[in-house]
């Protein structure tokens, strides 16, 4: 369905604009990138209001979409598949820190927090970039430049989780520990999925999602 309402939208652009068929396909993937997109946002989203997880569940998504965009990563076989995973592996982690209470008391937070961001740095430093097949990194510069893009992304998630901290010790505002939590739930959820491990657990749910019939 997003791909051929993404093939329709950009033949309407394209003869509008009197656009040639390479434009045209540009066009199109553009736009099955927004569409998918906004599909994997909002089944995030519904499953979050669902189960009574929505801001953990949309933090944790959102955070390992922005650490993937250079860290890489396994791939599902197919867009409403690896929708799917995203909605299983953030909701489900949000369910598990909801029903563990790792967000309702700093020790336990803390503790979490510290062992996520741990294997976190160390995943970066050992794996990312993780390529594929189909889109192998060949040049060390941009390996050098996409793992130095990682390591900012989990430097930038270390000071926004130490400031949300600092806000509770001061406020005791149980959605600053929640949000930290989150956070380091994201980052974890991403780094184990570029080890081995990771890949043999995505791989399979992608083929038990395929023998249900999710295509």
């Amino acid at each position: 369905m997003i791909e051929k309402l993404s093939s329709s939208l950009a033949a309407v652009i394209a003869d509008s604009l009197n656009l040639d068929e390479d434009n045209k396909e540009v066009l199109a993937y553009g736009a099955f990138s927004i569409f998918q997109t906004i599909w994997s946002v909002g089944l995030v989203i519904i499953f979050g209001l669902l189960f009574g997880v929505l801001l953990e569940a949309f933090t944790i998504s959102l955070v390992g979409a922005i650490l993937r965009k250079s860290s890489g990563g396994v791939h599902a076989t197919s867009p409403n598949r690896c929708a799917a995973i995203g909605v299983i592996m953030s909701v489900g982690l949000a369910l598990l820190m909801n029903m563990t209470g790792l967000d309702s008391g700093i020790g336990l937070s803390s503790i979490f927090v510290l062992v996520c961001f741990l294997i976190t740095y160390y995943c970066i430093f050992k794996f990312s970039p993780m390529d594929t097949p189909n889109k192998p990194i060949v040049k060390a510069e941009v390996r050098l430049r996409l793992k130095k893009a990682s390591l900012k992304t989990v430097h930038i998630c270390l000071m926004i989780t130490a400031c949300s901290y600092v806000f509770f010790l001061s406020s005791h505002n149980y959605l600053a520990l929640s949000t930290a939590t989150a956070i380091s739930g994201g980052l974890l959820n991403q780094a184990v999925s570029l080890t081995s491990f990771g890949s043999f657990i995505i791989l399979n749910v992608d083929k038990m999602l395929n023998s249900l019939s999710i295509k």
